[in-house]
């Protein structure tokens, strides 16, 4: 589901065939309308995985689950209560035919250019421009399996999440022009959280998050700040240990964090 800013949501099938419907919330919030039919994605995408809003574009931009990996421009037409449909030149392929799909997605807009970027299961990084779908550029990196894309400070900070070889933070501090005039910075997770569900960014600030449990199976958010994603860092409980208290949980996970290592400067 992605929301518009407005009262709008657009839903995505994730099976096949995939589909995207457009809904609404009524004035009074307390029912939702469907505003256009579903419109059927092209004939191999399988189900839709992430989808992303551009509001500069004010289109729709998702990744498809069947390989090879690509993903589809959904128009949004405001003239016609807010109906959908496919763009003529709406899908681009980003990896071979062996390519698996892609595990993050996000959309960079700024005053100047607009464009998607891809996390792709090789762990490189593609830039497709945007509205046009042209493959303009593609990053590797030494991680795996790149996800959770989410871009905040003012859209020049792109955080994402690698599993593989060893569960790592990536950040990225985005440079218009080039990807790989962009710093990439990466953050080991190993000694701090366990198994990691999501991460984002505040959008009008550097301060990021990593939801999920920590390495004593307390689910915790790590906090950091992806301007200096080194210095700073915090554990908080977001939970409640059945057998102890969350103060004594909280208390205990720091110190035996601290004793392996894995405790950063500023944790909190």
């Amino acid at each position: 589901v992605v929301c518009d800013g407005s009262r709008n949501a657009y839903v995505a099938s994730s099976i096949s065939p995939a589909s995207v419907a457009a809904l609404a919330l009524s004035r009074n919030g307390d029912m939702l309308i469907v505003k256009s039919q579903p419109v059927a994605l092209p004939a191999g995408c399988g189900g839709v995985l992430l989808m992303k809003y551009s509001r500069t574009l004010d289109l729709l931009v998702a990744s498809c689950g069947m390989p090879p990996a690509s993903i589809v421009l959904i128009n949004i037409d405001r003239s016609n209560e807010e109906q959908i449909t496919l763009l003529p030149q709406n899908r681009t392929f980003i990896s071979g035919q062996s390519g698996r799909s892609p595990f993050g997605l996000a959309v960079f807009d700024s005053g100047e250019s607009t464009f998607a970027l891809v996390g792709v299961a090789d762990g490189s990084i593609v830039k497709v421009s945007l509205p046009g779908m042209e493959l303009v550029e593609r990053r590797e990196t030494d991680a795996k399996n790149l996800g959770m894309f989410s871009i905040g400070n003012n859209d020049n900070t792109l955080l994402m999440f690698s599993p593989f070889p060893w569960r790592r933070v990536l950040v990225m501090h985005l440079d218009a022009e080039s990807l790989a005039g962009s710093e990439l910075l990466s953050v080991s997770l190993d000694q701090d959280m366990e198994f990691v569900t999501d991460v984002f960014l505040e959008p009008a600030t550097s301060v990021g998050y990593v939801v999920g449990n920590s390495e004593r199976g307390i689910p915790a958010v790590l906090q950091l700040d992806a301007n200096h994603a080194h210095d700073v860092w915090g554990i908080i409980l977001a939970g409640v240990c059945k057998k102890e208290s969350g103060y004594s949980a909280a208390r205990r996970h720091v110190s035996n964090t601290t004793a392996a290592g894995g405790r950063r400067k500023g944790a909190k």
